[in-house]
This record gives C-alpha cells, sequence and structure tokens, in this order.
C-alpha cells in the first residue's frame, strides 16, 4: 500500500511539472491553439460518427460490440457521445470568448494531443492493433489528468489530495465523472450474463448512484445554511 502510495503521489507531481512546462512554452501561438482546437473537433466528430453510424463498419465498430469482454456495457451506453460532443462542441466556440488565460496557458495544446490521441486509439481499435490501442489509450490519460488538475486547482473546491468518495460524499465532488462511471456501471449490469459480473457491477452502480444523491442533497443544504441570515 505504502508502495502504491508512493506511485500516487509521484504520479501527482509529475502531472505538476508537465503543466508548469508546457504552460511556460507552449502557449506561444494563441491563434493557433485556438484553430487547432476547431479543426481537431471536427476530425473527432467526423471519426466517431463514421466508426458508429456507417452501416459498412459496424463490425469494425468499437461501438459496435466488436472486442466483447467481461466488462464491456451494452451499446446505449455510448450514447452518452452525443453529449460528450455536444459540450467539446461548446467548447471550441466558448474558447473564442472565455477567460484567455485558462484556454492558453491551462488547457493550452492539450486539448489537441486528447483528440488526436483519441482518434488514433479509434483507428487501432479498428484495425486490431489492440496492445497499441490500449497503450495509446494509457497515454491520453495523461493531458486529460493535466486539464483536470489545472482546472480543479483553478477553481479550488476540491483538494487533489483527497479521496474521489470523501470529497463526493461532501457534496463537492465530480458529479459528470460520478455520472459516467454509474451509466458505465449499469450498462456492464445490462450487457453481462454472468451473475457475479452481473451483480457486482448493478451494486457497484447504485452505491455510485447513492453517493450522488446524498451529495446533492448534502449540497443543497449547505447553500441553505449559507444563505440564511446571521440574525433573526
Amino acid at each position: 500500500m505504502s508502495c502504491l502510495a508512493f506511485l500516487i503521489v509521484d504520479y501527482q507531481y509529475i502531472i505538476i511539472y508537465l503543466f508548469s512546462l508546457t504552460k511556460a512554452t507552449m502557449a506561444r501561438f494563441p491563434l493557433a491553439i485556438k484553430v487547432f482546437n476547431v479543426l481537431v473537433y471536427i476530425f473527432l466528430l467526423g471519426s466517431n460518427v463514421y466508426s458508429g453510424l456507417d452501416p459498412n463498419n459496424k463490425n469494425n465498430s468499437p461501438y459496435g460490440g466488436k472486442h466483447i469482454t467481461f466488462i464491456s456495457p451494452a451499446p446505449f451506453v455510448f450514447g452518452v457521445w452525443g453529449l460528450i460532443h455536444f459540450l467539446l462542441g461548446g467548447f471550441v466556440i466558448y474558447q473564442w470568448f472565455a477567460n484567455q488565460d485558462l484556454v492558453l496557458d491551462g488547457i493550452n495544446w492539450h486539448f489537441v494531443s486528447i483528440t488526436v490521441l483519441n482518434v488514433l486509439w479509434l483507428a487501432l481499435w479498428e484495425s486490431d492493433h489492440l496492445i497499441l490501442a490500449w497503450i495509446t489509450i494509457l497515454i491520453t490519460t495523461i493531458p486529460v489528468t493535466i486539464i483536470y488538475t489545472i482546472l480543479k486547482q483553478r477553481s479550488r473546491d476540491v483538494s487533489l489530495n483527497e479521496p474521489t468518495v470523501g470529497y463526493l460524499y461532501k457534496g463537492e465532488g465530480d458529479f459528470s465523472g460520478s455520472l459516467v462511471i454509474a451509466w458505465y456501471l449499469y450498462g456492464v449490469a445490462v450487457e453481462q450474463n454472468d451473475a457475479a459480473i452481473h451483480w457486482t457491477a448493478l451494486v457497484l452502480a447504485i452505491i455510485n448512484s447513492i453517493f450522488i444523491l446524498v451529495s446533492i442533497v448534502q449540497k443543497i443544504r449547505h447553500r441553505g445554511e449559507e444563505s440564511t441570515p446571521l440574525l433573526g
């Protein structure tokens, strides 16, 4: 356990170092960053639409059931990509009007790298290069974690060293991430016929949903307490 904790802490320091390095060296081309964000978004959207909707590509698409595993969710789970693309589209528009310090020094070129890596993963998966696809998705977690760290540091809502369930229970958690996890677990429970996998996924999904509901209630109560007058 101590070794695992050391690796986690060390990983966080690496992410912070990479963030400081990219902030100092990469935000020199503000217009290029924004233009490339738009271009790679269109590229990602087109790739996913083709992979998911083209009837001739249905058997090769990861959204159509290729390379089924014991933790593969039901196909309806991938419908969340519609919402994801909608939000990403909102970002590429919002970046032109948002806090430029956040876009240029914060998100920087990381959105471009995440998008390119995602498309590369999709191509490798469809061409049956599963090991390379797995390595690619692991590499993708680096810029994703950098962006997540930046946003959390700027918002100051949640301590980076606090466990996910811990700050979720306090009503300060990552609701979108928790909802995605619950959505995925329900999908696994629906898709998998093995009793152990089915019930494990279902129980975990319910537990996660309970934590989400509890955190929402506590946040509402906390806001109510803040709005209560000090006198009277």
